[in-house]
């Protein structure tokens, strides 16, 4: 009887693993740093729906107070041509943070050749 159950369970878990989806893919992220800010870990995966893009920036000479500018994100082709992109702004944690961080998610995903560009844009308000 134990082993009956024990088996079922198993069963129940292999099928259930082998419905998730299949991991995500990871396009190449490239970043463009701007003169006082630079950028921290930047990610991208793939997913049905796009490409969805987070990361952490800050300013080069620490200090506390808003991250200037704006970040914009690109989903590249082979080529370098720009198939999709979006401005974001960039969120502190809290009023001490002295970094920030970004998410988007963009529609477009890049080719298997393709990647991300992420650019600061300093003085820059986000477009939308």
């Amino acid at each position: 009887m134990k082993h009956a159950h024990t088996a079922r369970l198993l069963a129940i878990a292999l099928l259930a693993v082998s419905t998730l989806p299949l991991a995500a893919e990871h396009p190449r992220v490239d970043t463009v740093d701007s003169a006082r800010v630079a950028f921290g870990l930047v990610q991208a995966e793939t997913e049905t729906s796009g490409v969805h893009v987070h990361g952490t920036l800050a300013q080069r000479i620490p200090h506390r107070g808003a991250v200037p500018g704006a970040i914009r994100v690109q989903v590249l082709d082979a080529q370098g041509r720009v198939l999709a992109e979006r401005d974001v702004a960039p969120m502190r944690r809290n009023r001490q943070a002295l970094s920030a961080h970004f998410n988007t998610h963009l529609e477009v995903a890049p080719p298997s050749d393709g990647s991300v560009r992420v650019i600061h844009l300093a003085g820059s308000a986000p477009l939308g």
